[in-house]
């Protein structure tokens, strides 16, 4: 993996704001994690 790419800024995708929601925290949990699997 080349280490600039880890200080590229990721904007999160928009989603409804449902706070309670626990498909909302999947969603932004594996939206932030997926771009550290693939680039590790």
């Amino acid at each position: 993996s080349s280490p600039e790419h880890l200080g590229v800024p990721i904007e999160p995708p928009p989603s409804p704001h449902l706070p309670s929601s626990d498909s909302s925290r999947i969603d932004y949990g594996w939206w932030y994690m997926a771009p550290l699997v693939l680039l590790s």
